[in-house]
């Protein structure tokens, strides 16, 4: 099975889970015990935050995305049906909204703690979708060894987003560097502007940006995912995560 098989089985676990902002309990129970599963070490805080950790650096990158969705009322009796369409690359199911915003991007982070052992920090919020209640709830001291973040949150396939209102996420250099190792990568990044989302928090403590993982629709009812745009991106993060002391030696340069 190759890697991308193996995000799909990871997938359809996470989209078959009903987690609409305020109910995200059951997926966050999952996400704790999949982490832990893959040697984390995993908190989970009273509001369904995951926060996890894995080696023993002195600093990591973190990699971050929600787990609420915008899923109402009518989507609850059909979106367990949700699979994989092999023909058409997809995860979509017609009139119905199945959260690709953010499953695609909890999906990833999980197939990276699977499948590979590399050292991360992970931060899986809730009520993003609600004034990024999750994110601002998180203890000050959780991104103390943080270098730099990668929130997995973003619709389409070659975007990156280092701006929200008037605030800068990341200074030029950063973003010129992951731009530079996705190129590597086969995948073309464009800088670009959001409107809300966790990444405008942790800011706040380091650089950090926002990258596409290949939704589209979102918030809206036949939301879909292209699997091979999400998997193209899990690629370039797992490179992020090789390439980390390149990253971080530049971040060092850059603050003497």
């Amino acid at each position: 099975m190759d890697l991308k098989d193996r995000l799909i089985n990871i997938l359809k676990p996470v989209f078959r889970i009903y987690s609409p902002t305020g109910e995200e309990a059951e997926l966050s129970q999952h996400v704790h015990d999949y982490l832990e599963g893959c040697g984390f070490r995993v908190h989970r805080d009273r509001m369904g935050n995951v926060m996890a950790v894995r080696g023993k650096e002195t600093s990591f990158p973190l990699l971050n995305a929600h787990m609420d969705t915008c899923q109402d009322e009518s989507d609850r009796e059909f979106f367990h049906e949700t699979d994989y369409d092999r023909e058409t690359d997809r995860f979509q199911l017609e009139g119905v909204q199945i959260g690709c915003d953010d499953k695609a991007g909890v999906g990833i982070i999980l197939c990276l703690a699977r499948y590979t052992g590399l050292s991360f920090k992970a931060l899986l919020t809730v009520q993003e979708e609600h004034g990024q209640r999750g994110v601002r709830n998180i203890p000050p001291d959780f991104f103390d060894n943080v270098s730099w973040s990668c929130s997995l949150d973003r619709r389409g396939s070659s975007e990156l987003v280092t701006r929200y209102g008037e605030k800068d996420t990341c200074p030029e250099y950063f973003s010129d560097i992951l731009r530079e190792i996705a190129q590597e990568e086969g995948m073309s990044l464009e800088l670009s502007e959001g409107i809300a989302a966790d990444v405008y928090y942790l800011a706040d403590y380091c650089p950090a940006v926002n990258i596409s993982v290949g939704y589209y629709k979102p918030h809206r009812k036949s939301d879909y995912l292209i699997v091979n745009e999400a998997f193209k991106t899990l690629l370039v993060v797992k490179r992020y995560l090789e390439q980390k002391k390149r990253i971080q030696d530049l971040i060092d340069t850059a603050g003497k």
